[in-house]
């Protein structure tokens, strides 16, 4: 794994390329406090460590642990399958990843500027 440092819009952003794929992790797109409306983050400071996930919402798999062998659980093997999930209500998180071939636009990682979103380029 090699690390890699990317501008964007926001700020630098730290995350690894690793078999030709940049992984960027836990990338903190909004802000809200408890029952409040999510504000988005416009810019950082320094440099955003994109290299873990970030908390995973809430949910029943969160207080009623399932046995992740049995198929019939859902949660185990929904997304993150043999990643270990924190939850917490602050889960405003999102992951990127990017080829190292192509047209250098990660089309999963926007911004929203003014009244449209724009795909934010160098990723």
């Amino acid at each position: 794994m090699e690390s890699i440092i990317k501008k964007i819009p926001c700020g630098d952003l730290k995350g690894v390329t690793y078999e030709g794929v940049e992984r960027y992790l836990g990338i903190k797109y909004a802000t809200a406090g408890r029952f409040e409306l999510p504000k988005e983050v416009i810019k950082w400071e320094g440099v955003y460590e994109a290299l873990n996930y970030g908390p995973a919402p809430i949910q029943d798999s969160t207080y009623d642990p399932k046995d992740p062998e049995d198929p019939k659980n859902h949660y185990p093997h929904e997304f993150m399958r043999g990643v270990k999930a924190d939850y917490s209500e602050d889960c405003l998180y999102l992951n990127a990843e990017k080829r190292n071939q192509g047209t250098g636009t990660c089309r999963h990682l926007r911004r929203r500027s003014c009244e449209r979103h724009e795909p934010v380029s160098g990723i």
